[in-house]
């Protein structure tokens, strides 16, 4: 029997700007309820939570630098992250996810 829990977000990404914002909000609430409710559930369990809720809140709950394939659900690590330059950019519109994902396949 778990306690009812008040959660206030505060969002400093942008709605809908395609990076997974949302997902990292969901995991971050995902980790924040196992802790609180000192759940005994590891890691791979939380991500398998996660993953029924949306595809990119498992590399959101790993917290480190990963290439996702798939539907975002295949990870692998990114073996020297201080090497890539990447630069993001808010177009000013709204873009999904998956519409992100699915243009890195061309």
């Amino acid at each position: 029997n778990t306690p009812p829990v008040a959660i206030k977000l505060e969002k400093n990404l942008p709605v809908a700007s395609g990076v997974g914002g949302g997902s990292s909000d969901a995991a971050a609430v995902l980790r924040g309820l196992a802790q609180t409710w000192q759940l005994d559930i590891d890691s791979a369990e939380l991500a398998r939570i996660g993953l029924a809720l949306g595809a990119d809140i498992p590399m959101c709950l790993a917290a480190k630098p990963l290439v996702a394939r798939g539907i975002g659900d295949e990870l692998s690590m990114v073996p020297d992250f201080s090497a890539l330059g990447l630069v993001l950019v808010n177009p000013g519109k709204p873009v999904s996810t998956a519409d992100v994902f699915r243009s890195e396949e061309h």
